[in-house]
């Protein structure tokens, strides 16, 4: 599984939307909606930390970078 499957289910799971996700990680919207697309494979360390901390997930459970 790609860390943009993992990044979707944990928004999903969140029950955030991808703005509200965006906002709280500090991240621009059109930056997450790539992540989650797919289109940006490999996110910056930096921005999965983000969205990880927003959704309450720990690093080495549920997003192996």
């Amino acid at each position: 599984m790609d860390i943009s499957v993992k990044i979707r289910d944990l928004k999903e799971k969140s029950g955030l939307t991808a703005k509200e996700l965006a906002d709280a990680a500090d991240i621009s919207l059109s930056s997450l909606n790539k992540v989650l697309s797919g289109e940006t494979a490999n996110p910056s360390f930096q921005m999965v930390v983000a969205i990880a901390a927003v959704c309450g997930a720990s690093l080495d459970e549920r997003l192996p970078v």
